[in-house]
């Protein structure tokens, strides 16, 4: 069995006009929180964003691993379906570190909802989702949006927004 992990790149924060985001001090924390979650992986290559913040947290996943860019982890559409195509011609475990609307997607299509439904998954920065590939090579879900910060307290915040 194959692990897939799906990544969305950690908080990000801007600076003045023109200069390109990366990670805030939180973004940071987030990686290394999903680098610790995923080590027992130990893939051979992690796929990311060619974006700064997807690459930054990428880079703090990756321990040994190399990092290879992967623009469609960078969409929410047909191309991160064709990202995932790709990564998955590599064996062992995978991880893929892009937005939050191309995981989204990723999971949607996995689950056969319809794309549009994608929106409906939640996707917080630096959040996991996993993916099992079975022998067969047929993708199920196995978790979603863990947050490995502080996963209690941020579900218990969000059934008392609700």
């Amino acid at each position: 069995m194959r692990v897939v992990a799906l990544v969305r790149h950690g908080e990000e924060q801007c600076g003045a006009e023109g200069e390109a985001c990366g990670l805030s001090a939180r973004g940071r924390s987030e990686a290394a929180a999903a680098r610790d979650l995923l080590g027992p992986l130990r893939p051979r290559t992690v796929w990311s964003s060619p974006a700064r913040p997807a690459r930054e947290t990428a880079m703090a996943i990756a321990a040994a691993a190399a990092v290879r860019p992967l623009p469609g982890l960078a969409e929410g559409g047909a191309r991160a379906a064709a990202a995932l195509a790709e990564a998955r011609e590599v064996p062992g475990h995978l991880v893929l570190v892009g937005h939050g609307a191309a995981t989204a997607r990723l999971l949607s299509e996995v689950l056969g909802m319809p794309s549009e439904a994608a929106g409906r998954l939640q996707q917080d920065p630096g959040a996991v989702s996993l993916l099992v590939e079975d022998r067969r090579g047929r993708l199920r879900v196995a978790a979603v949006n863990l947050t490995p910060l502080d996963p209690l307290r941020r579900a218990v915040a969000a059934v008392r927004a609700a």
